[in-house]
């Protein structure tokens, strides 16, 4: 571009942030600015100078935050990143977020999608602007040549059959003792990783977190404009005491009996245990006062009630004859599990579209008088 277009575009939506020369820089000021929210450090330069487009509209090209600052002090990104790394300053919110991208990268780890013989390993360069962009993510665990569905041959990390993960201590795939077992293979003491990790998360502890919080955070990290896509699918009872973590790629019709067999099996042993505590409440044995031991067998009364009406649910859903089919999208394809899926209340509200005739050309329609 010649001049006068770029003193047009500088105009219009502001000088581009890496035009700025390196000079001196106020650190004080700056190490404040690198450490306070974004909009905070937005409205302080609108109000300094009078307004910018650039900030105003909060356009920018990789970071925003770096790139307001760099409009603001009229320096170039690179140098006020350089400065961020040699003092060790984190933005607002940094370990909050790090901590909640590192809990997702391990469930994905222990569900199977990503390689952890590629953790901490520089990937190879994406190529350049205008190639074909890749069909799998950089770091996701391949068999084959496509994505494991199973444990290829030599990874040291066993993958759960059908990728389904359970919260369900006791359990040979529960959620939180797989998780526990990939940060192992991260670091010398994966306790104490988590530990770290939950001092930045809500929830009293990590089981409290899968199960309360962390399809929220999910659902915003796999969401970009409109597209709602999130991978890892939490199917619970409404109380929150049991579930299974489904991971979207791989479901299958298979899957969906796989949940059905779950959900028996832990009404079973919800049974065994219902009858154990009345004989300990007949007995007056178990090491409990009478008060505690009715307690405990309410709650896993409600408990085994909850799971009649999930094991229910999901056997409809598996003998409809419904064949997921991921290129109707992921909020189509989680619709028909709206009943198992109450973290989600989108595919309750997508199952209604569907069964309104909202998709013909959705393959989930062929069953939509049934859904």
């Amino acid at each position: 571009m010649d001049d006068e277009a770029n003193a047009y575009l500088n105009v219009e939506v502001g000088p581009h942030p890496a035009s700025y020369r390196p000079g001196p820089l106020d650190e004080g000021k700056l190490h404040r600015l690198l450490e306070d929210p974004i909009h905070k450090v937005i409205r302080e330069f609108i109000d300094r100078r009078g307004g910018s487009r650039a900030i105003a509209n909060l356009t920018f090209f990789a970071d925003r935050r770096l790139e307001v600052i760099a409009h603001g002090l009229e320096r170039p990104p690179s140098q006020i990143e350089s400065y961020r790394r040699e003092t060790g300053i984190l933005p607002s919110g940094e370990l909050p977020r790090s901590a909640a991208a590192l809990l997702s990268y391990l469930v994905g780890a222990a569900a199977g999608r990503w390689d952890m013989r590629l953790a901490g390993v520089r990937m190879p360069s994406l190529g350049d602007l205008f190639d074909p962009v890749p069909i799998y993510p950089p770091g996701m665990l391949m068999d084959g040549g496509l994505p494991a569905r199973s444990t290829p041959p030599g990874y040291e990390v066993d993958v759960p059959p059908g990728q389904l993960l359970f919260d369900q201590p006791g359990h040979p795939w529960d959620i939180v003792e797989r998780v526990l077992a990939v940060a192992a293979l991260l670091v010398s003491d994966a306790e104490r990783l988590v530990v770290d990790v939950m001092k930045h998360l809500k929830g009293k502890d990590l089981r409290d977190h899968l199960r309360k919080h962390f399809f929220n955070d999910h659902l915003k990290r796999y969401t970009k404009s409109r597209r709602k896509a999130p991978i890892y699918w939490p199917l619970y009872v409404p109380s929150g005491g049991w579930g299974v973590c489904v991971y979207a790629p791989s479901l299958g019709r298979e899957t969906l009996y796989a949940i059905e067999a779950a959900a028996t099996a832990r009404l079973n042993a919800a049974e065994v245990e219902i009858s154990r505590l009345r004989r300990d409440q007949q007995d007056g044995v178990g090491g409990r006062s009478p008060i505690q031991l009715a307690a405990v067998l309410d709650a896993e009364q409600g408990l085994a009630e909850e799971l009649r009406v999930f094991r229910n649910e999901a056997e409809r859903v598996a003998r409809l004859g419904w064949v997921p089919d991921l290129d109707d999208g992921i909020v189509l394809c989680a619709a028909p599990l709206a009943g198992l899926f109450p973290a989600w209340k989108e595919a309750a509200k997508e199952r209604a579209n569907i069964k309104a005739g909202k998709y013909p050309w959705a393959s989930v329609t062929n069953w939509a008088d049934e859904l």
